[in-house]
């Protein structure tokens, strides 16, 4: 089992910049277009393994719809919910798989780590999050 993902080596190695800002609760993150830099805003008043799932998330939307970016896509609190259009959902579903990839979580369960506390510490992911992706009610 490796560390887990280190989601500001993949920005950096995809040409993102990363801002962390004081925002309102209801801003989790965007990324922007800025004469072809790619800038990412994370709430920083958010706790930590959500702003690594909204980074994870915003990775997503540069991977997937870099050609819709412009000048910016907003995520907020709708995009946890499940309400939220094709992209979002996309965008969740990447960030998941760049977080907690099938076969490290398997691994990790197979090593020991068998409660969703202990996965989700882990992963430095929410117990949420990790949740959804055992296809755990939560």
């Amino acid at each position: 089992m490796g560390m887990p993902v280190k989601l500001d080596e993949i920005c950096r190695r995809l040409g993102m910049r990363i801002v962390y800002e004081d925002r309102d609760t209801g801003f989790a993150g965007s990324i922007r277009n800025v004469l072809g830099d790619f800038i990412v805003t994370i709430n920083a008043l958010h706790p930590t393994v959500r702003q690594r799932f909204t980074l994870a998330h915003e990775i997503a939307h540069f991977i997937h719809h870099r050609d819709r970016i412009g000048d910016g896509i907003v995520d907020d609190e709708l995009m946890r919910d499940g309400l939220q259009n094709p992209l979002e959902r996309q965008a969740n579903k990447t960030a998941a798989d760049i977080l907690m990839p099938d076969d490290d979580v398997t691994a990790a369960f197979e090593s020991g780590l068998t409660s969703l506390e202990d996965l989700a510490r882990h992963f430095k992911v929410s117990k949420h999050a990790m949740a959804i992706r055992l296809g755990m009610p939560y």
